[in-house]
């Protein structure tokens, strides 16, 4: 039996749609390597990772010898770019996110490769002072010439999970990892920036990290005024699923 057809019938759609970041609003970034047409390398060395937030924010490293690798790792069955002391640069154009007053949320879905004291994994700034790291059993969310950050006290082991952070319009700072949100740290002197990294800092040979990127996403915006609520949470759950992050 034929149904709906040629009488205006609309029949209902059997479960629900699977979720999208760009569903939410105010993304500015979205960087997945499990997307194969995202990514241009030769050999399987990075030379660009391509935004599909539609704002072309494309990451970019033209030395060779500092290019990330793509087919060779993977994480829950799906495709990621190992890094070892290696870095994306991202363009400026998103520099203005990061700036004084600006609220924004970044997730970072990584894995460690080796043990690392220090694993600091995303920069911000000329000087490398501003960024995303663990140390020391800590996850911070640092900016400016802080020392502390926003932080969250967490185990640092060889499992994939989502970490980033989130800064509120009135310089608040929070850590996060896997849904959980750090306490607040007042930061007042952030500035524009000039540099921004993905993986090890540009000079910084004592700062280099061991590796895989699977998926980040950045929204311009302050879930909940750093309190997470269903926004937040779809993304966790989403990138939990994808990557396989309990």
């Amino acid at each position: 039996m034929r149904l709906g057809l040629g009488l205006g019938l609309a029949l209902p759609q059997s479960g629900t749609r699977p979720f999208k970041p760009t569903s939410i609003p105010n993304i500015a970034l979205w960087l997945d390597a499990a997307d194969a047409s995202t990514i241009a390398q030769v050999s399987g060395s990075v030379n660009q990772w391509n935004d599909k937030s539609g704002n072309g924010y494309n990451a970019m490293q033209p030395t060779g010898a500092k290019q990330m690798v793509s087919g060779s790792n993977t994480i829950n069955g799906l495709n990621v770019l190992y890094a070892n002391a290696k870095n994306m640069i991202l363009p400026a154009g998103l520099y203005s996110y990061f700036g004084p007053s600006q609220p924004w949320t970044m997730f970072i879905v990584k894995q460690d490769l080796i043990a690392q004291g220090a694993s600091q994994f995303f920069y911000l700034g000329s000087n490398g002072l501003s960024n995303i790291n663990e140390a020391s059993g800590v996850l911070s969310n640092k900016r400016g010439n802080s020392d502390h950050g926003g932080q969250l006290a967490i185990t640092q082991d060889l499992l994939p999970h989502i970490v980033g952070g989130i800064s509120r319009a009135n310089n608040f700072l929070y850590a996060i990892r896997d849904g959980v949100i750090g306490s607040f740290y007042a930061e007042p002197t952030a500035g524009t920036q000039t540099q921004m990294y993905i993986g090890s800092y540009n000079s910084a040979t004592s700062a280099a990290v061991v590796v895989n990127y699977a998926e980040i996403l950045l929204y311009a915006q302050e879930f909940n005024n750093g309190n997470g609520g269903p926004d937040f949470d779809a993304v966790n759950s989403y990138l939990k699923t994808k990557w396989g992050i309990s």
